[in-house]
């Protein structure tokens, strides 16, 4: 009942967070309307310059009729007066851009940066060179024809803004990279080999150079990371099954214990019931041994015990020891209880066992119907998390359309 109650509570409120979110964005929507000039007109704001066109969701009223519009609204255009002057403005600061990381145009020695349009303006920048095997459209230096001495060019920038034009032109003078002493002996290595491979196309195999630098060369082919990926599979994999074994392990000690005390008030109830009847308690403990092998089925980890524990006695071990071993074995409390109590029996006569198993078997019962309890709790608790995941998708169906639809 308690777990009904608890769902109903979850449901309702779910339903009132829905409402609410509804009642929020109904109200938001219901407020939200464009802007008023000091006149007192609607207005709703342009884009920057060079924005380009953006569409504008909107509805009219007239009397009771509702109208939904879609409005195309370009940016905001610079006058005719304006124009020459942010050209100019522009190539200014075009000359800065194109140099990217370097310091000047008569020392080019990295990629420039040839943009499109100038950022923050509506100015379109197009591109013509006179050397394009020195530079590509997007800048970058084609660094095997570069000599050491460097290589000028000339480049034409068109500036544009509608239909007003404005031509700017650059000279640039490029080198080749400067390179560290690491790098610059390996291009060196590089361009020998590459001398001694066009030097004869026509023998079977390349000849690499022996020296550089007045240094001797030694070569290898560059090690992979075959070794270092293996290690690191198989560090892996191992990790992974310790890891497996230990959950493995602990997964089956929880199955075991959960078996045990499912079996515990089963066990407890037929040792009473044949004790009452006046049967000694060794024999009753066989008995109910001997029924489970003889219809063994399943294997149940508390019978399998109560099996081991009959064939101890059978064997020549005391049937005290065999029951306290039986507690310890199952490794619970209840089951441990039970061993010394038996044992006990054995030490100090059957008087009072009848009175003390019935007592037993009342509180396992009572700590089932606990456990039992305590699990539907549980259940119930597993279920909040995707109850939230609902109330999430459902909060996003509602909210993000609302909010997508709003424009400000």
């Amino acid at each position: 009942m308690k777990i009904e109650k608890q769902k109903k509570r979850q449901a309702v409120f779910v339903i009132c967070i829905t409402l609410i979110l509804v009642c929020v964005v109904s109200v938001m929507d219901y407020f939200h309307a464009p802007k008023r000039n000091a006149a007192g007109q609607y207005i709703i704001d342009r884009g920057t310059y060079g924005s380009g066109k953006q569409k504008v969701y909107l509805r009219a009223a007239v009397g009771k009729e509702r109208h939904d519009l879609v409005l195309e609204v370009e940016g905001q255009n610079y006058s005719e007066k304006e124009i020459p002057n942010i050209l100019e403005e522009a190539a200014k600061k075009l000359e800065k851009i194109v140099l990217g990381q370097n310091k000047s145009f008569d020392e080019i020695r990295t990629d420039l940066r040839l943009v499109s349009q100038i950022p923050e303006t509506a100015v379109e920048v197009t591109w013509d060179m006179n050397r394009y095997d020195l530079l590509d459209l997007s800048g970058h230096i084609i660094q095997d024809r570069v000599s050491e001495k460097g290589e000028m060019i000339q480049l034409k920038a068109m500036l544009r803004i509608g239909r007003k034009e404005m031509e700017h032109i650059f000279y640039a003078k490029i080198f080749p990279p400067k390179l560290s002493r690491e790098e610059a002996r390996k291009k060196k290595i590089k361009d020998q080999a590459m001398e001694l491979e066009a030097k004869d196309k026509t023998s079977p195999y390349v000849v690499l150079p022996e020296y550089v630098d007045g240094k001797k060369l030694i070569w290898r082919y560059p090690k992979d990371s075959r070794a270092a990926g293996i290690l690191l599979l198989g560090t892996f994999l191992a990790g992974f099954l310790v890891f497996w074994d230990g959950y493995e392990k602990k997964q089956k000690e929880t199955l075991r214990k959960e078996e045990l005390l499912k079996a515990y008030p089963q066990i407890v109830s037929q040792i009473t019931l044949y004790v009452k009847v006046g049967m000694p308690v060794r024999v009753a403990w066989f008995k109910i041994a001997e029924a489970y092998e003889k219809d063994r089925k399943v294997s149940q980890s508390a019978y399998e015990e109560m099996v081991h524990t009959m064939n101890e006695i059978k064997h020549g071990i005391s049937e005290g020891e065999s029951y306290e071993r039986f507690g310890q074995r199952c490794g619970l409390i209840s089951y441990r209880r039970l061993g010394t109590l038996l044992s006990g029996n054995i030490k100090k006569g059957a008087k009072g066992i009848t009175e003390l198993l019935k007592k037993e078997t009342m509180d396992a019962f009572e700590e089932r119907k606990h456990r039992a309890k305590k699990l539907g709790e549980e259940a119930g608790t597993k279920l909040l998390g995707p109850m939230f995941m609902m109330l999430l998708v459902v909060l996003i169906i509602i909210v993000v359309p609302a909010f997508l639809s709003i424009q400000i």
